[in-house]
Protein backbone atom coordinates (compact mmCIF):
# COMPACT_ATOMS: atom_id res chain seq x y z
CA UNK A 1 0.00 0.00 0.00
CA UNK A 2 2.63 2.58 0.71
CA UNK A 3 4.60 1.95 -2.45
CA UNK A 4 1.36 2.53 -4.03
CA UNK A 5 0.94 6.05 -2.44
CA UNK A 6 4.75 6.61 -3.29
CA UNK A 7 4.23 6.02 -6.98
CA UNK A 8 1.04 8.34 -6.80
CA UNK A 9 2.99 11.02 -5.42
CA UNK A 10 5.57 10.43 -8.02
CA UNK A 11 3.18 10.43 -10.67
CA UNK A 12 1.41 13.87 -9.24
CA UNK A 13 5.09 15.41 -9.55
CA UNK A 14 5.71 14.64 -12.84
CA UNK A 15 2.24 15.92 -14.63
CA UNK A 16 3.02 19.47 -11.99
CA UNK A 17 6.92 19.15 -13.92
CA UNK A 18 4.87 18.35 -16.95
CA UNK A 19 2.41 21.24 -16.53
CA UNK A 20 5.21 23.67 -15.96
CA UNK A 21 7.34 23.12 -19.05
CA UNK A 22 3.92 23.51 -21.34
CA UNK A 23 3.52 26.53 -19.66
CA UNK A 24 6.88 27.85 -20.38
CA UNK A 25 6.50 26.52 -24.62
CA UNK A 26 3.35 28.48 -24.55
CA UNK A 27 5.23 31.64 -22.77
CA UNK A 28 7.90 31.52 -25.33
CA UNK A 29 5.24 31.34 -28.06
CA UNK A 30 3.67 33.61 -27.33
CA UNK A 31 6.70 36.30 -26.95
CA UNK A 32 7.33 34.96 -29.98
CA UNK A 33 4.66 35.64 -32.02
CA UNK A 34 3.99 39.00 -30.14
CA UNK A 35 7.91 39.71 -31.30
CA UNK A 36 6.52 38.81 -35.11
CA UNK A 37 3.42 41.29 -35.34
Amino acid sequence: MKRMEKNKKERIEKIKLFAIIVGAITQIINLIKAFFN
